[in-house]
């Protein structure tokens, strides 16, 4: 793995970690809008040079030469989780694509107790290929299913 793809798959970990707007990723890194989009993508449009990756990990406080290693998903891609154990990249993302899903369908936000059922149902149903399915179906249901007075 060379050292564009490290970095590639730190900063798609730090989209998951700062939010799936590009304008809230922009600004947890201290760049623009347009270049937070370029280097986020899959594959990236632009890769994260030595300055700019130094830059980004002095604007989060990260240690020098963080973007370079391993971290996350990135560190052990086959990495079982023992019983118990969460994974945290996978759990931020369902949460990201949850409110995404929210936001986009103007849906009025449900109590936490109908929020966190459907999340734990979106990220139950995603941890077999690692990827967030649509939470759209299951946000629904949950809503519809769980009137709990509010």
């Amino acid at each position: 793995m060379t050292i564009r793809d490290i970095r590639a798959k730190n900063v798609r970990f730090l989209r998951s970690k700062y939010g799936p707007k590009n304008k809230d990723f922009a600004e947890a890194l201290g760049i623009s809008e347009s270049y937070a989009s370029q280097i986020s993508q899959d594959p990236p449009i632009t890769n994260v040079g030595d300055n700019k990756a130094r830059e980004i990990e002095k604007h989060l406080n990260l240690e020098p030469g963080w973007l370079d290693r391993g971290h996350g998903d990135t560190a052990n891609e086959n990495q079982q989780l023992k019983s118990g154990q969460i994974d945290e990249v996978l759990a931020a993302k369902c949460v990201a694509a949850m409110m995404e899903a929210i936001e986009q369908e103007n849906l009025k936000m449900p109590s936490p107790r109908i929020f966190g059922a459907a999340l734990i149902t979106l990220y139950t149903a995603s941890q077999s290929n690692k990827r967030v399915i649509d939470p759209l179906p299951i946000l629904r249901l949950a809503i519809l299913a769980g009137t709990d007075g509010s």
